[in-house]
């Protein structure tokens, strides 16, 4: 992509960025536990990722309602390679608001992991996938504007306190990639046995990274 039509894309005002990234936070919130735990709900460590993607798509278009563009699921806009991660395979990611008739209005990127067993490999990859997605198109990149790393269910926080390296790398690449930021969606049981989602989002001066 030329520097001519990288000049027409659409950018997002900061006012525009916090009503997307506000709007995701109530669809999270309105994820059922049922879309995340199986089986018993004390089974904690028991996920299916695209069983809550599709939950967490459907409750995206309930209250975008195409305002920032259209919600798709796994949407292959165009092809393009990561030649340093995983031997070139090419990334698609999980969940994206766009308007599919341009690749001039990608807004928000989000790459889901769910994996109970998550370890610092496993995250590195995906951070990187997060990079390739909003890096501007003139750098080879899919331009678009936020990018959302989802963690369901796994104590991120725990790791992060334990593992000062793990802290220092989450907060370079933070601080190197503000487009970027890491949430986590878990779910805590109150006394009457319903269990309440709770979101928590992490940026470069998060306090849990700074400390």
């Amino acid at each position: 992509m030329d520097l001519t039509m990288e000049n027409k894309i659409e950018k997002l005002g900061r006012y525009e960025k916090k009503e997307i990234l506000e709007l995701l936070k109530r669809a999270l919130k309105n994820v059922s536990a049922d879309y995340v735990l199986l089986g018993h709900p004390s089974e904690l460590d028991i996920f299916v990722e695209r069983v809550f993607a599709y939950e967490l798509y459907h409750q995206m278009r309930l209250l975008f309602r195409d305002k920032h563009g259209v919600v798709n699921g796994e949407y292959r806009k165009y092809l393009k390679l990561i030649p340093d991660i995983d031997n070139n395979k090419t990334y698609i990611p999980d969940l994206v608001v766009h308007q599919p008739s341009t690749l001039d209005r990608n807004f928000l990127a989000i790459e889901i992991k769910t994996s109970p067993s998550l370890n610092r490999n496993d995250l590195k990859r995906d951070l990187g996938k997060l990079e390739f997605y909003t890096r501007p198109p003139k750098l080879e990149g899919l331009g678009f504007q936020l990018g959302v790393m989802l963690i369901v269910n796994y104590d991120i926080e725990k790791e992060i306190t334990c593992d000062k390296s793990l802290k220092d790398e989450l907060r370079s690449f933070l601080e190197k990639y503000p487009r970027n930021s890491i949430w986590t969606l878990s779910f805590e049981k109150e006394k009457d046995g319903i269990f309440v989602p709770i979101v928590k989002t992490f940026m470069s001066d998060s306090p849990i990274l700074c400390n």
